[in-house]
Parts: C-alpha cells; structure tokens; sequence
C-alpha cells in the first residue's frame, strides 16, 4: 500500500513538473498531460522489468550487444544474408 502512495506522489511531481516545465513547446495543460504519460508509462515499465528474470534481461542486453559490436570497422558480428528467389 505504501509503494503506491510513493508512487502517486511521485507521479503528481511529474505532472506538476510538465505543467510548469511543458516538454516539446507545448502549453501548460498539454504538457501536464505529456508529463504524467512519460511518468504513467515509466511505472509501468519499472514495474515490468522488476517482475522479469535479472537473467533474462542481462542475456538480451547482451545480446544486442554483440550484435551491434563491430569485430573491424565496417564489419559486423552477425550480417543479415538475403537470398532472391529465381
């Protein structure tokens, strides 16, 4: 009960913080709402990867790693290949 007393307060802060601070040049009311989206969609995503296996995550995050890691420059660890039909 008292994570989600934290947690409402934190994202009133956020609100608030839009409000004030619009994000992308919007007015008040907008940004108000922009900032409690971004504040909403983050909880969620916390609360997500706390209910998923710290394995599971260190895995793929490694994987994209070594996918996206360069053995030389202008080589990269795996390559896509395509095949044409014909």
């Amino acid at each position: 009960m008292g994570i989600w007393i934290f947690r409402a307060f934190v994202l009133s802060l956020i609100t608030i913080g839009g409000y004030f601070y619009p994000p992308f040049r919007l007015n008040a009311t907008y940004g108000a709402g922009a900032a409690f989206l971004a504040g909403a969609l983050m909880m969620v995503l916390e609360t997500r990867f706390r209910r998923a296996q710290f394995r599971l995550i260190w895995s793929a995050g490694l994987g994209l790693l070594a996918i996206h890691q360069p053995l030389r420059p202008g080589q990269y660890a795996l390559r896509p290949q395509l095949r044409l039909a014909g």
